[in-house]
C-alpha cells in the first residue's frame, strides 16, 4: 500500500458546501499535517435545474451524483455530502466512511422581515411571529415535500410554493433583493434547516424552531457524509485513524448509530427526495446500555 501525501476533496459549489468541505479539511489537516488536503469544485444536476421542483427532476443523487462519479474515476479521494442528501443505495465501489457529529437536525421558520419591527432580531425563543400567527393565505416556501406534507397538515390557513435555489438565493427571494428577469413569489416565510443556516453563521435569521412532533426532519439532516472508495485501504485507514475508538475528531458514533438506523428505515421503502419521507432519531446514553430510540413517521399523501 504506497503512502500518498495529498488528499482530495469533492465537494458541490455552494457557498454552503464548501464550509462543509472545509471543516472536514481543516480536520484532516489536523489529523495528518504531512498531508497536503487540497478541495475540487462540481456542480450538481440539483444546482444546475432549478426551474423545476426537486420531486420532478426524476433522478436519483442530483446533489451527488458529478461528485462520486469523481470519486470513482479517482479524480478526488473522498467526497463530502450532507448526509440527508446521500441516497440509501450507493454506487458499486463506494462506501461512507465517516459520518460526523450532527448539528441541531430540525427545521425552522425564516420569516419576511416585514414582520419585524426596525432592528428587532428574530428571537425563536420568544418568537413575535410563528407559522400559527401568519395571516390565512401567507405564503411559505420550501422545496420539500416532506416539509410540505406535515405543515399543510399542521397549518392549513397557509399556502405552500415551491422556492429553488442555494441558502443565500432562497434568502433573497424572501426578503425580495433577488434579481431575475422573471417574476418571483413574495414569500412570508421559507422554510429550511437548523443545520444549513447554522452552518452559515446565519442563525441570526431563525424566527421559529420547529418542533419534531410538527416538522420531523429528514433522514441524516444535519450530519455530513465523508464517501470513499471501498477498495481505497489507504485513504480508509486514514480515516479510520480519525475513529479508532467510538469517536473521534471526525467519525462520531452517537449520530453513525441513528442515521444508519434511519438510512435502513429509508431504504425498506424505497424513499428519496420523491417521497415524503421523515424520521426522528435520539441516542440516548444509558449507565446499562446506549438506547436509540426512533420515531418514525412515512407520510404518503400530499
Amino acid at each position: 500500500m504506497s503512502e500518498r501525501k495529498e488528499i482530495r476533496i469533492g465537494s458541490r459549489s455552494s457557498q454552503l458546501a464548501l464550509i462543509q468541505a472545509r471543516e472536514v479539511k481543516g480536520v484532516l489537516q489536523s489529523l495528518y499535517p504531512d498531508h497536503e488536503v487540497v478541495i475540487r469544485e462540481y456542480t450538481s444536476v440539483g444546482d444546475k435545474v432549478l426551474n423545476v421542483s426537486l420531486s420532478s427532476i426524476g433522478e436519483v443523487g442530483i446533489f451527488t451524483k458529478e461528485i462520486e462519479i469523481a470519486l470513482l474515476n479517482k479524480e478526488v479521494d473522498i467526497a463530502i455530502h450532507s448526509l440527508k442528501d446521500l441516497p440509501t443505495v450507493l454506487p458499486q465501489g463506494l462506501v461512507i466512511g465517516a459520518i460526523t457529529e450532527r448539528e441541531r437536525v430540525e427545521d425552522v421558520a425564516v420569516f419576511n422581515p416585514k414582520y419585524y419591527k426596525q432592528n428587532e432580531t428574530p428571537n425563536p425563543q420568544s418568537p413575535s411571529i410563528t407559522l400559527a400567527t401568519l395571516p390565512p393565505g401567507s405564503v411559505v416556501g420550501t422545496s420539500s415535500l416532506r416539509r410540505v406534507a406535515q405543515l399543510k397538515r399542521a397549518y392549513k390557513h397557509l399556502v405552500f410554493v415551491d422556492i429553488r435555489g442555494n441558502l443565500n438565493t432562497r434568502l433573497s427571494k424572501l426578503d425580495g433583493t433577488f434579481a431575475s428577469p422573471n417574476p418571483t413569489p413574495t414569500y412570508d416565510a421559507i422554510i429550511l434547516a437548523y443545520a444549513g443556516l447554522s452552518r452559515l453563521g446565519m442563525g441570526n435569521r431563525i424566527g421559529e424552531i420547529l418542533s419534531p412532533s410538527i416538522c420531523s426532519p429528514a433522514v441524516g439532516q444535519g450530519a455530513l457524509a465523508v464517501e470513499c472508495r471501498v477498495d481505497d485501504e489507504y485513504l480508509l485507514s486514514l480515516l479510520k485513524g480519525t475513529h479508532k475508538s467510538t469517536s473521534g475528531p471526525l467519525h462520531h458514533r452517537p449520530t453513525s448509530v441513528c442515521c444508519l438506523a434511519e438510512r435502513s428505515f429509508l431504504r425498506e421503502l424505497e424513499g428519496g427526495c420523491h417521497t415524503p419521507v421523515a424520521v426522528f432519531s435520539e441516542f440516548i446514553s444509558t449507565k446499562d446500555a446506549p438506547v436509540l430510540c426512533v420515531d418514525t413517521l412515512s407520510l404518503i399523501h400530499i
